[in-house]
C-alpha cells in the first residue's frame, strides 16, 4: 500500500488535498473487494446517443414541469381574484383540470419510453440495458 501523505511522485513529497486521499482509500478497498470500473462500452456511439436522447427527454421533462407550474399558479390567480365572477372561477377550474391531465398524459409517455427503449436494447443485444442485466439469446 503507497504512503497515502505523499503524491505518485515520491520525488517531489508533494502532499495530497483531502479528496485524493479519500479516492485513494477508495480505490484501495475497490481493489481488496475485487472490484472492477464498468465496461468502456459506455462511451461507444449508441451509448452517447442514447444519453443525448436522455438528457432531451429530461429536459422536456423539466420544461413541461415549469409550464405546469405556470399555469397552476396563473388558475390560482385567476381564482382568487374573481371576485366572485362564476366564469372566472370556472376558467380557472378548466385550467387547473386541463394542466393536471396534460403533467399526467406527459407522465405516463415518459413511462412508456423509459419501460420500452431499455426493452429495445435488450432485444438488439445489449445486456447492460436488459432487466437484471440478462442477456437474452
Amino acid at each position: 500500500m503507497t504512503n497515502l501523505l505523499l503524491a505518485a511522485d515520491d520525488a517531489t513529497q508533494t502532499p495530497l488535498s483531502p479528496s485524493q486521499i479519500i479516492n485513494s482509500h477508495l480505490t484501495n478497498a475497490g481493489q481488496a473487494a475485487s472490484y472492477t470500473a464498468a465496461s468502456s462500452t459506455a462511451t461507444t456511439p449508441e451509448y452517447a446517443l442514447i444519453a443525448l436522447i436522455s438528457g432531451i427527454i429530461n429536459t422536456a421533462l423539466a420544461i413541461t414541469g415549469v409550464i405546469v407550474l405556470v399555469f397552476m399558479v396563473y388558475a390560482g390567480y385567476t381564482w382568487m381574484t374573481a371576485g366572485g365572477d362564476s366564469d372566472k372561477v370556472t376558467k380557472a377550474k378548466e385550467t387547473i383540470s386541463r394542466s393536471v391531465i396534460g403533467l399526467a398524459i406527459v407522465l405516463f409517455s415518459y413511462a412508456i419510453v423509459a419501460y420500452v427503449v431499455p426493452m429495445i436494447l435488450c432485444a438488439s443485444g445489449h445486456g447492460a440495458a436488459c432487466p437484471g442485466g440478462a442477456i437474452t439469446p
